[in-house]
């Protein structure tokens, strides 16, 4: 049995057209140029560039004509999510998207208010240790590094 053929779907070109569609979801009467079409919960624009689902600021990015690789984030300057204004966006790392944001006092360490370590010691400065891990800074309880340090001494010589 013979199938018919089928045209196979293509996918429409990042030509002008699509430059101007995204353009056109764009409200620039502000200081921050708001994305209008589709939005995540946070707040921030999605857009198909023809190929796949982007994240508006991201797209607004390389339109302009800045390169950004696959590890690097579009961020904003504004702190605005819906903003796809280039002047208010820059390309940087999740480290310095986060450093950004604690800055400006946006963002706050998870751990930050705990007053006391998982085993119930104080974090106080006496018993407050902290150490550099996977290039992040840790907080850590001098009395559990303790207690850890004498019961790996201890297994060690029971070898």
């Amino acid at each position: 049995m013979k199938k018919n053929p089928v045209a196979k779907k293509t996918k429409p070109p990042k030509s002008v057209s699509r430059v101007a569609v995204f353009w056109s979801k764009v409200d620039k009467s502000g200081e921050c140029w708001i994305w209008t079409g589709t939005r995540l919960p946070t707040g921030y624009g999605r857009f198909y560039d023809g190929e796949k689902m982007v994240n508006a600021h991201r797209h607004a990015l390389l339109l302009s004509g800045v390169r950004i690789h696959k590890n690097e984030l579009a961020c904003h300057r504004c702190d605005n999510p819906p903003c796809v204004r280039p002047s208010h966006l820059f390309v940087g790392t999740q480290r310095e998207n986060i450093l950004d944001a604690m800055s400006k006092g946006r963002h706050v360490a998870p751990n930050r208010g705990k007053t006391i370590c998982a085993s119930g010691h104080p974090f106080t400065d006496e018993n407050t240790k902290f150490r550099v891990r996977s290039g992040k800074i840790e907080r850590a309880c001098r009395e559990c590094y303790r207690i850890d340090k004498k019961n790996r001494r201890s297994r060690a010589k029971a070898i």
